[in-house]
This record gives structure tokens, sequence and C-alpha cells, in this order.
């Protein structure tokens, strides 16, 4: 599921291909640099640092759209990465087991 760059895709599939890589330090590293990418992309193109998007949304400055979600996903995600946090793979608690695998 990775890009023909051989980026990995942020989304579902493309975080389950980079959990379902053996969790090499090579995967891991790729999944890292395909994170660090997306994050820097969104920051030019919203002109925001990653840090201050959470104050931004709260104080309207920002508003939610697609591409914001999938921005503060990609940011939260290698900031418990980089601190040395695994990745996994979470279902919503509100959920039962069958609906969450129905969603995806």
């Amino acid at each position: 599921m990775a890009a023909k760059n051989g980026r990995i895709r942020l989304s579902l599939e493309g975080i389950e291909l980079a959990l379902s890589r053996g969790g090499t330090p090579e995967a891991r590293q790729n999944y890292l640099a395909s994170l660090r990418g997306r994050v820097s992309h969104y920051e030019r193109q919203y002109r925001l640092p990653s840090s201050l998007l959470r104050d931004a949304l709260r104080s309207n400055k920002l508003a939610e759209n697609l591409d914001v979600v999938k921005w503060n996903h990609a940011y939260e995600t290698l900031k418990h990465l980089e601190n040395g946090r695994e990745a996994r793979l979470e279902r919503t608690p509100k959920l039962s087991r069958s609906r969450a695998a129905s969603a995806t």
C-alpha cells in the first residue's frame, strides 16, 4: 500500500502496513519520515507550526476540516513515536468490536 515514491500513506491501510512490517528499524524510520513529510506539508500549507494547531482550533483561528484532522493525527502520531512509544491501532471505546471492524 506504499505510494510509488515509497512513502507509506497516512491512512488506516498505511498504518497497518507499517505495523505489519515486523517493526524493523528501517520500517520504523520510513514511517517516521513519512509522518514528518506529511506534517511539514501541512505546516507550509497552513503557515502554522504543528505545536500551535490545537490552540488555533480551540480559538477558532483555524477551521476544522479533513486536512486539519489528518494533520493533527499525523502530528500526534509522530510525537508519540518520537518519544519512544510503540505505534498501535486502537478502536473507539464507544464502538463494539463488530462495529469497529465494519467501519474499516
